[in-house]
């Protein structure tokens, strides 16, 4: 994968994320949730922090700026690019951002299945940010009215979950 470097310097805490993307990894591991030669959707990839933790090379990721050469530019608050399906899609530091997080669970259905997304809470008042402020719970519900069903979820620290979610309706199938 080639990094835009530029880019990167223009961010630099981006970088910060390696520890996340480390456990996301280790859970896609542990869940045997990838076999030889399968395609994962990184939504929110940034630097492409996760691909340096997986054994992939059918990798894509989407973000706002175009950070690597499989970095595919959406702004999704606006649109939803037409991809293929997936084995696995992450969303990683992206729900948080989302105007409509329903909408977006719904819609990411269309990427695949098989789902491991974070959510981190907002308890910041004093930054002035455009993120959602749900607790966990209300984010755990709005995952079980969208259908997804939670199987695993790992505690980053106190702020901050990872969560390993089927679509409800592909496992009854």
């Amino acid at each position: 994968m080639i990094r835009n470097e530029e880019l990167i310097k223009k961010y630099p805490w981006k970088i910060t994320w390696d520890r996340r993307a480390k456990m996301i990894g280790e859970l896609i591991l542990e869940l045997k949730l990838y076999y030889y030669n399968y395609s994962l959707l990184d939504i929110g990839g940034g630097i492409g922090n996760l691909y340096n933790f997986i054994l992939t090379k059918d990798y894509t990721s989407i973000d706002l700026e175009a950070w690597t050469d499989k970095t595919v530019v959406c702004d999704l608050n606006k649109e939803y690019p037409t991809l293929k399906k997936f084995d696995v899609v992450v969303a990683q530091g992206i729900i948080e951002y989302i105007k409509e997080p329903k909408q977006f669970l719904e819609n990411i259905k269309r990427y695949g299945d098989k789902l491991v997304i974070t959510y981190r809470l907002n308890l910041d008042t004093r930054v002035v940010m455009d993120r959602n402020s749900l607790s966990f719970e209300e984010f755990e519900g709005l995952l079980k009215q969208t259908n997804w069903e939670i199987i695993k979820k790992v505690v980053i620290y106190k702020l901050e979950n990872i969560y390993y979610v089927v679509d409800r309706a592909k496992k009854e199938e």
